[in-house]
């Protein structure tokens, strides 16, 4: 029956990633439920009906059969050019700019004409597929990297270009899965745990089937964790310091370690993190870069709204008392406020070490996007990498429920449908009330 589902599964990835636009939303939750009903049946049977009464610490045949299916997912995943997301057309962009000595981060896509295209490889197509050329690039130094490399090796085909981008995410799936297992090891918990992620067809679908570059974070984040608890806190802040230059968001993460390995090493260790960044940023940086990239930044907390529950909530309560959408406020005293939250979650806790990490860095990363003006279905994808080491089940229906945001999409207009995204968030909190008892142990 195992060889059924993960046969089927294929199928629905293949119809899902290669013959389903975006826009056609009852396709695409058709074919989005069916993973996930696949998907919670296996996981069923790996951890209710073996009724396991011991820690399961070496694979077993159906062990090897799942992994086998995961890999596989990921390969049909890495062959289709992605049809639920356009943002490798910006990634191409700046590809093409780094690879003939421009910066990706001075200028305006609609600030080139089209005579400039021609000298600098860029085309009419990526500049019409671009769903942003009105702003900078925000994307850190690895992502770069990525890009210049695609555009390099295979300059005129995107295909291509894009096949080879979702080649290193690939491994760098690969790398997570093994990462994950090793980790499970050490914390001697049942490796079957590494399927939560390894065949969640959020994952699936959102990393290497529509390159997004939470992949890599995730990657160098638990190889950090992997070496910080391994070999030594030097080697891991180089590693953290190339998760942050994927995506900047881990730098949140910095503050739990200070009771974990004292002060003044922590400081060490932030300071190896933002020599990495500094160096990748190094080849195009001047002081255009930075004020471009601070400009991107404002934007995104001041401008940008999307899926955002608690927010929207907030800016419905500001309009009906004002008048006026208070975003230009909001966004700035909700990023204060999950400041404020991640300091306590640092602090709090009685008990602190390097093996409690996975559960803060989840209360973290709850606590940002539950407060963040924009949360695409892809920034959850780390809350379900780090709960695979915790109990909580929440980040796994919440990848399911993740769907309801591509409504959006049925529309040029891009109108989000309230009514989903409340019944989104009304099972999340639900859940989360559920769970409220495992939060416990960050107290302990």
């Amino acid at each position: 029956m195992r060889k059924v589902v993960f046969f089927l599964s294929a199928l629905l990835y293949f119809l899902l990633l290669f013959e389903t636009p975006r826009e056609n939303f009852w396709q695409t939750s058709l074919l989005w439920g069916l993973l996930f009903i696949g998907y919670f049946w296996v996981l069923r049977y790996f951890f209710l009906e073996r009724k396991i009464k011991y820690t399961c610490l070496l694979p077993t045949a159906n062990w090897k059969l799942a992994l086998l299916a995961a890999v596989a997912f990921r390969i049909i995943a890495w062959l289709a050019l992605p049809e639920l997301s356009d943002d490798y057309f910006r990634f191409l962009w700046d590809g093409q700019l780094l690879a003939h000595g421009d910066n990706p981060f001075s200028r305006l896509p609609s600030a080139y004409t089209a005579a400039e295209y021609a000298g600098l490889g860029l085309s009419q197509t990526l500049f019409e597929g671009l769903n942003s050329p009105d702003y900078h690039s925000i994307y850190p130094p690895v992502c770069q990297g990525v890009f210049y490399l695609a555009a390099s090796i295979f300059p005129d085909n995107i295909y291509a270009s894009v096949l080879l981008m979702k080649g290193i995410f690939f491994l760098a799936e690969v790398g997570s899965i093994f990462l994950i297992i090793q980790l499970l090891r050490h914390w001697k918990q049942d490796i079957n745990k590494v399927f939560l992620y390894a065949l969640n067809p959020l994952v699936i679908v959102e990393l290497v089937g529509n390159l997004h570059f939470e992949c890599l974070m995730i990657f160098f984040l638990l190889l950090s964790l992997w070496l910080l608890l391994k070999v030594n806190w030097q080697f891991s802040a180089i590693a953290f310091g190339l998760a942050v230059s994927s995506k900047l968001i881990p730098l949140m993460f910095l503050p739990l370690l200070i009771r974990r390995i004292g002060f003044w090493q922590t400081m060490a260790y932030g300071s190896i993190v933002m020599l990495i960044l500094l160096l990748g940023f190094l080849p195009i940086f001047d002081v255009e870069t930075f004020l471009h990239l601070l400009e991107s930044v404002q934007l995104y907390f001041q401008q940008f709204e999307f899926n955002a529950g608690i927010y929207y909530l907030l800016r419905a309560v500001g309009k009906w008392l004002t008048g006026y959408n208070l975003i230009l406020y909001l966004g700035p005293a909700l990023s204060l406020l999950s400041f404020a939250g991640i300091m306590w979650i640092a602090f709090r806790r009685k008990k602190v070490t390097v093996d409690s990490l996975p559960l803060s860095m989840l209360a973290v990363l709850l606590l940002y996007l539950l407060l963040a003006t924009t949360v695409h279905p892809w920034y959850v994808i780390p809350l379900v990498a780090l709960a695979t080491f915790c109990d909580f089940r929440f980040p796994y229906i919440w990848s399911a429920l993740l769907i309801l945001t591509y409504a959006t999409y049925q529309t040029a207009a891009y109108e989000e449908n309230m009514y989903l995204m409340a019944l989104e968030y009304a099972a999340l909190f639900a859940l989360l009330y559920l769970e409220r008892g495992k939060w416990k142990l960050l107290y302990r």
